[in-house]
């Protein structure tokens, strides 16, 4: 994929999220290369990463179908100058399952004083 098609998923995606949006999550991304049916991005953060392969990932694959890319998920790298990026997150393809409920609120904590319960 060129930097050109990325351009044009790009401006989509402006429209589609809106301004706001784009600004602060697609905007900071740099696109490295589609390789092996993953599309990656350096990312300013881990965060940054996270949050759009969560809530843009599967509109990045879309828009980068819709261009004639052949990816099937989206990863990210960050790096603090943007050279010699490590990886860093790999969000879900489209094909990877919701978790169930139990695992998701699977979270340890405090055990509940016996004298609360009623």
């Amino acid at each position: 994929m060129s930097n050109e098609a990325w351009g044009t998923v790009r401006e989509s995606l402006k429209d589609s999220v809106g301004t706001t949006a784009y600004t602060a999550w697609i905007e900071p991304l740099k696109f490295t290369e589609a390789q092996n049916g993953v599309a990656n991005f350096i990312a300013p953060t881990a965060y940054v990463g996270s949050y759009v392969g969560r809530h843009f990932g599967d509109d990045i694959v879309y828009g980068l179908r819709a261009h004639g890319v052949r990816v099937e998920r989206v990863a990210f790298a960050v790096s603090s100058d943007n050279s010699g990026a490590r990886p860093s997150v790999e969000t879900k393809s489209m094909s990877d399952e919701v978790q169930s409920t139990e695992s998701v609120f699977a979270v340890g904590g405090a055990k509940l004083d016996p004298r609360a319960a009623t």
